[in-house]
């Protein structure tokens, strides 16, 4: 039973087309201590996608949305991320 379920799962999976959208702005709110040595980052995230790609046609109403002058259509999500403060963490 368990070998049937995965050689149905693994074509879906192959097959599967994923959406994409580009990340062009990324805004930090704050940056809090989460204790422990972490620290709490909130933002925002700026998207853009395609609305001529048929991955977005999901997207309800994509096609009445605004462009920019890309094209594109552009949308924001908030985002909530703890990370950690330690040394070895940071860029060079």
């Amino acid at each position: 039973m368990k070998y049937s379920i995965c050689a149905w799962l693994l074509p879906l999976t192959v097959l599967a087309a994923p959406a994409s959208a580009e990340v062009i702005k990324v805004d930090v709110a704050s940056r809090t201590d989460a204790g422990s040595g972490y620290e709490q980052v909130a933002g925002r995230l700026h998207f853009a996608v395609d609305p001529k790609n048929l991955r977005n046609a999901v997207i309800a109403d994509i096609d009445k949305a605004p462009r920019n002058a890309q094209g594109l259509v552009e949308f924001v999500a908030a985002r909530m991320a703890r990370r950690s403060r330690c040394a070895s963490n940071q860029l060079a």
